[in-house]
């Protein structure tokens, strides 16, 4: 979906008081700088607050005239209500667009930690081949290599080609804008390699080296982590169940459920606890696996 229309609206309508909001919350801009989202910190923070006017004002009329019209609340009660509604408004619009750049980066720095073993392979090779930094970063720009890393690519080359920067400054700048610290410092060491004179190709084949044992070692935790996991869910939805079962069963046979029902017992574990328990488990699923 292109927001580009919507960002610039909003910055023409909220610019200077975005740009003030930008210097005042530095630590919030530079989340949004992180999380890649191909627009300023001023002109999120804009369109934030394009949404949070349009939200507030009509949450605020839909609450008053519903309580005048539909609960048949008086007057100063309602207005009360509406007013507090407004703040509830801009906490969630808030809430929203702070938490977006956050999920981005994260869903991000998974996708570059898995793989990063392919990436600094990737630039191994071609750099082996002889060429450039820049030319390599350019060819990894057009998504079509390592989707993952085509963002930060496409950074260096525009700050190459449009501010005039040099390939290791504006590698330098996204290595600071990178989600992943283990790419920041692949980056980095790169810098520092070339400014050393060192070989760059030596050192690239040592960091995929090291990527792959990294990924080796997360991928055996991850496998003995998510093989509790699965004796956990056989457990809970299969040894559990039929325990419950035959348990209930001779308690109404012996005349112990004290008046209960047990046929109510137990639509309560199959229709509420276990997809409740089942909704869990899958969060904690997606939670164990890579890029989760």
């Amino acid at each position: 979906m292109n927001l580009e229309p919507l960002y610039t609206f909003s910055y023409r309508i909220f610019g200077p008081i975005s740009e003030k909001l930008e210097e005042k919350f530095f630590d919030f801009s530079k989340i949004i700088r992180k999380a890649l989202l191909g627009v300023g910190p001023s002109s999120y923070i804009s369109l934030m607050l394009l949404v949070g006017v349009i939200s507030s004002t009509a949450l605020f009329m839909t609450v008053f005239f519903s309580s005048i019209f539909l609960l048949h609340i008086s007057l100063l009660p309602a207005l009360l209500l509406s007013v507090v509604s407004i703040g509830g408004a801009w906490l969630l619009v808030f809430a929203l667009f702070y938490s977006y750049p956050l999920l981005r980066i994260k869903s991000m720095r998974a996708e570059l930690e898995r793989d990063l073993p392919f990436i600094a392979s990737y630039m191994a090779v071609m750099t082996s081949a002889g060429v450039s930094p820049y030319e390599m970063f350019k060819v990894l720009a057009r998504g079509n290599v390592i989707p993952s890393i085509t963002p930060l690519a496409a950074i260096i080359v525009r700050d190459v080609e449009l501010l005039g920067l040099d390939a290791l400054s504006a590698i330098m700048r996204a290595a600071n804008l990178a989600p992943s610290p283990r790419l920041r410092s692949l980056l980095n060491g790169m810098v520092a390699t070339v400014h050393t004179g060192s070989d760059l190709s030596s050192y690239l084949r040592s960091a995929m080296e090291e990527a792959l044992r990294t990924q080796r070692v997360r991928l055996r935790e991850m496998a003995e982590t998510l093989s509790v996991f699965g004796e956990a869910f056989v457990s809970i939805f299969v040894a559990a169940p039929i325990f419950i079962t035959i348990m209930l069963t001779l308690m109404a046979l012996l005349g112990g459920m004290g008046g209960i029902n047990p046929v109510v017992i137990l639509s309560l574990i199959v229709y509420v606890f276990m997809p409740l328990a089942g909704l869990g488990m899958l969060v904690v699923a997606k939670a164990l696996t890579p890029g989760g």
